[in-house]
């Protein structure tokens, strides 16, 4: 009888665990389904919009004309790290760490420091 009562015990608690779910806002977004086909405009004046293609490309333009590219060129991701191999001529390969991700606004650290950005109107 006392086995059957500890069995029963140990079956309850990993019941208990395996049925316990994290709360939604632990959750983090996934960074490539994020981002993607997406204009990405900067918080701050001066700096060129994103859009990251799902094939693997990248445009940068003025927010202003988002349609015509100033620099092109393809992007990969790995751990969290955009990876920016410039094809025009006009940008410069870089890497950027994708930190502070939401679904309409990231953060991107570069070379040259942090820079916020959120989804264009």
């Amino acid at each position: 009888m006392k086995t059957i009562f500890s069995y029963t015990v140990i079956c309850f608690t990993l019941l208990l665990v395996a049925c316990s779910s994290s709360s939604k806002d632990n959750v983090t977004p996934d960074v490539r389904s994020t981002i993607v086909d997406k204009y990405w405009c900067p918080e701050i004046t001066g700096l060129l919009v994103y859009y990251f293609k799902s094939d693997g490309t990248y445009q940068q333009s003025l927010e202003t004309d988002k349609a015509t590219p100033i620099a092109y060129g393809t992007w990969t991701l790995s751990n969290n790290t955009l990876k920016l191999v410039d094809k025009s001529g006009a940008g410069i390969d870089t890497d950027m760490t994708v930190k502070n991700l939401a679904s309409s606004s990231v953060t991107f650290d570069t070379i040259l420091g942090d820079f916020a950005y959120k989804i264009c109107k």
